[in-house]
């Protein structure tokens, strides 16, 4: 830099500091014709003017100009500079001007790939949208940059941003997926010393999708930590997560989670409906013993326990029940302010039915019922599970395969194990696609067998690809099980 740009711009900012920033702009946009150094000196501080003025016009200029301007070498100068344009991308978030906002943190971010300008960005962008923003690629950016700087309260939040986001998308669009294993990843990395508790909430429910026994072992005494010390609805919430948590995976849950969950139910007031919650865990946990160990006696006992406080339930066994022995038994009706748990149940029953009555046309419609009511915020009863895979090889196997895709892509629900079995019989009935999916949750949550059995359904995917002439889906195909099978993932 000469000496004539550097008394430019130091005349520049001295008529900011003493006239006010309407002088100082027009002295700095003169400057954007200078040299490097001097040009992205004055586009940083020119926009600071800018928006100091709150004149939109002259912001989405100096925006431009500043997105233009080269990076400078001087490091300490750098970030100077970016600072004072955060600071002004906040200062437009805080004015409600979240479209100039997102522009100042986007032009911030694609020349320093800064975790916090792009958490300015996700937080414009989300609020420029609204309820139509999906935010989720937003947050993952976010989640990705802050993780390689370091930012861990920025890691954070994003985490948790990023984790809602995709609830959110799940939860209005029914072909939505959640990314388990990125979900997981992220929330397991997230440090939560200082984080809000909606942060917490969402990256503790998060951990409890890790393959981690350990991991989700202390989420849920957080969670607990949370029920007995945090304010409501924070404090309630940790309660629903952490119930939900043994509702969704009972056959994968280590005995210190089930200690873990019985422990935050305790927080519970006391009266019936913290005995029945209590009760209902007690006899879950025998019938998921009595059936590991393969003892019909006491799993009929347990099932008989659980199953005695709910009409709806104990007309679902007597259908069951009915349809072994050929006969017919009219079940407890569903009534149209039933919850989504009941529903869910209740259609699966239906589904179980009409199969043992070999009426694979009701039991599509049953399955497709179910598959239409599942939410990332309704566990998915083992009644569907069990209709879904019974399904698979006879008429209705699309239906059940399409149930449990959708399973693993909107809930946060898991099968009984061993879910390699479940994809064996799904690639089987033709839903090599699903048995894909299914078989990379069996990997992560390491299953011994997983790796060999998606090595068998990627070369068995090479084979049907060559069957329809696509060379180069084979040979990606044969290339991915080559590398499984030689134990590279």
């Amino acid at each position: 830099m000469s000496f004539f740009d550097e008394l430019g711009l130091r005349a520049a900012e001295q008529l900011e500091s003493s006239v006010g920033p309407f002088v100082a702009l027009a002295s700095y946009k003169r400057l954007l014709a200078g040299p490097d150094a001097v040009r992205a000196r004055a586009a940083a501080a020119g926009l600071a003017c800018a928006i100091a003025l709150d004149d939109d016009r002259e912001i989405a200029a100096m925006t431009l100009a500043y997105a233009a301007a080269p990076t400078l070498e001087d490091r300490t100068a750098s970030a100077e500079l970016r600072a004072r344009v955060l600071r002004g991308a906040v200062d437009l978030l805080a004015r409600g001007k979240t479209h100039l906002s997102a522009q100042v943190a986007a032009a911030e971010g694609a020349k320093s790939g800064s975790a916090i300008a792009a958490h300015i960005r996700a937080r414009a962008v989300e609020g420029m949208l609204g309820h139509a923003a999906d935010g989720g690629q937003l947050w993952w950016e976010v989640v990705e940059r802050a993780s390689e700087a370091g930012e861990a309260r920025v890691h954070a939040y994003a985490a948790g941003r990023a984790f809602g986001a995709c609830l959110e998308r799940v939860r209005r669009n029914p072909s939505a997926e959640l990314p388990r294993a990125k979900i997981a990843a992220a929330s397991e990395k997230a440090s939560l010393e200082g984080a809000g508790h909606e942060t917490k909430l969402l990256v503790l429910r998060g951990r409890l999708l890790c393959a981690s026994n350990f991991q989700r072992a202390s989420a849920l005494s957080a969670l607990e930590e949370m029920a007995r010390t945090a304010p409501p609805p924070a404090s309630r919430m940790a309660l629903v997560i952490a119930a939900r948590h043994f509702d969704e995976m009972p056959f994968h849950l280590h005995p210190i989670e089930i200690d873990r969950v019985r422990a935050a139910l305790k927080r519970l007031p006391e009266g019936p409906a913290r005995d029945r919650a209590m009760e209902r865990l007690e006899h879950t946990v025998r019938l998921v013993a009595a059936i590991r160990a393969e003892d019909p006696a006491r799993a009929d006992e347990a099932l008989m326990d659980l199953v005695r406080g709910s009409d709806l339930a104990r007309g679902a066994l007597a259908r069951l029940r009915a349809a072994a022995h050929g006969a017919d038994a009219a079940g407890a009706e569903v009534k149209p302010d039933a919850d989504a748990s009941d529903r869910l149940s209740s259609h699966a029953v239906s589904a179980l039915v009409a199969l043992g009555k070999g009426r694979c046309a009701d039991a599509r419609v049953a399955l497709d019922r179910t598959t239409e009511l599942l939410s990332p915020d309704v566990p998915v009863p083992l009644p569907a599970w069990t209709a879904a895979a019974r399904a698979l090889g006879t008429e209705a196997t699309e239906s059940g395969a399409v149930l449990i895709g959708r399973a693993f892509a909107r809930t946060t629900s898991f099968p009984p194990p061993p879910l390699v079995a479940l994809a064996t019989k799904l690639s089987r009935a033709g839903a090599s696609s699903v048995a894909a999916n299914v078989l990379d949750e069996a990997a992560r949550m390491r299953e011994p067998e997983a790796r060999a059995a998606r090595a068998e359904e990627a070369r068995r995917r090479a084979y049907d690809a060559l069957k329809r002439g696509d060379r180069e889906g084979a040979r990606m195909a044969l290339t991915r099980a080559r590398d499984l099978f030689a134990g590279h993932d």
